[in-house]
């Protein structure tokens, strides 16, 4: 995992990566955001992303970049960027497919 100064979310690698985080972890409130370099709706949200990450510290908030890791993309069926998925001891509860803090 790649953590980043200042930042209160974590990166995965590969799919790997995510899945031993996951495991040694066991967090029990996750946000991951799928998100792509080249999307234009993904940069205009990102400060509001960082916004929801500060505002929700008790989470574990996990960015995925999906040009960078595809696999992961398609481990968790993730078709279109930006979206997110809360899951709650690993488990997907909600899905939320585009840009609605």
């Amino acid at each position: 995992m790649i953590t980043y100064p200042n930042k209160t979310y974590i990166v995965p690698e590969n799919v790997n990566d995510f899945i031993t985080f996951m495991d040694r972890q066991k967090p029990t409130f996750t946000c991951v955001y799928f998100h792509a370099a080249w999307n234009p709706y993904c940069e205009e949200i990102d400060y509001d992303y960082s916004k929801f990450c500060d505002a929700n510290a008790s989470f574990t908030h996990v960015k995925v970049d999906c040009d960078a890791t595809p696999k992961l993309k398609l481990f968790f069926d993730a078709r279109y960027e930006p979206q997110f998925l809360l899951l709650v001891n690993g488990a997907e509860i909600k899905r939320q497919v585009g840009f609605n803090f």
